[in-house]
């Protein structure tokens, strides 16, 4: 696609439609690459609020805090 950030970018503009099977591949995706924003700053992203409620962006999430909190006792 060009860019290591198109990813979390296409992710946001499927949350914002509404595809959130499409999101989550996308918000993967950049986890792959490892260009998502710091944790906060994803749960704060206003483009991304419809999946807030989503079970699997839960479960994407509390993936990554464990995966945070492991880093910081790592």
């Amino acid at each position: 696609l060009g860019s290591l950030l198109a990813p979390y970018y296409l992710a946001c503009y499927h949350a914002l439609k509404n595809h959130y099977l499409e999101a989550l591949y996308f918000l993967s995706l950049a986890d792959k690459n490892e260009t998502l924003p710091p944790l906060e700053e994803l749960l704060n992203d206003a483009w991304l609020t419809s999946l807030h409620l989503h079970p699997p962006f839960q479960k994407f999430i509390a993936i990554l805090r464990q995966r945070e909190k492991m880093h910081k006792n790592g």
